[in-house]
């Protein structure tokens, strides 16, 4: 792995090519999870109007995609600044105030996301656990989505949080196509 690497600005971004890969793979993950989710509900609707039944473990299976595409996602939207957020504060603050308004709430993403993950941690390493009802999925296996995204979720905002955004890691200057907005 790279050295982080100073901007012309001073602060120090990502390492590029860990950025790239986690990017490719949670992209990835989150296509084939989608992909997945679209064909087994195609397939329940289908047999829903022609057979009046479903299989049962379809619906189960496609849930649990949903939870690992919103969970693997969502670091990659906090690292592009993609989610949804309300300015509401840092539309009076200045340029530094909302640096250090985005630095707290980075803090508070990565403080709670450590917390969720020990939590979900007790959760994958409980003898208890069993499979789905359904699809027989071992929940270890869905359980560990969340996990593995939490990680992702908290070393990204721990990153932030410490080191500060760079002008390349927010996009606010988005560029959206004509038409859009």
């Amino acid at each position: 792995m790279t050295a982080p690497t100073p901007t012309a600005s001073g602060a120090r971004t990502l390492p590029r090519r860990l950025v790239r890969v986690l990017d490719l793979a949670e992209q990835t993950v989150g296509a084939i999870c989608l992909g997945v989710i679209l064909v087994l509900v195609s397939i329940q609707v289908v047999q829903r109007v022609t057979t009046g039944g479903s299989w049962v473990w379809s619906g189960e299976f496609a849930k649990y995609a949903m939870v690992w595409l919103t969970f693997i996602l969502a670091a990659h939207l906090l690292r592009t600044d993609g989610h949804l957020k309300v300015d509401v504060i840092e539309q009076w603050l200045t340029p530094r105030g909302e640096r250090i308004m985005t630095r707290i709430t980075d803090g508070l993403i990565a403080v709670s996301c450590w917390g969720l993950v020990w939590a979900g941690w007790g959760l994958l390493t409980a003898p208890f656990l069993g499979s789905a009802p359904a699809s027989g999925v071992p929940l270890v296996i869905v359980y560990a989505g969340p996990v593995v995204g939490l990680v992702l979720i908290a070393l990204t905002a721990t990153w932030f949080a410490i080191v500060g955004r760079s002008p390349e890691d927010q996009s606010d200057e988005q560029q959206l196509p004509e038409g859009v907005l």
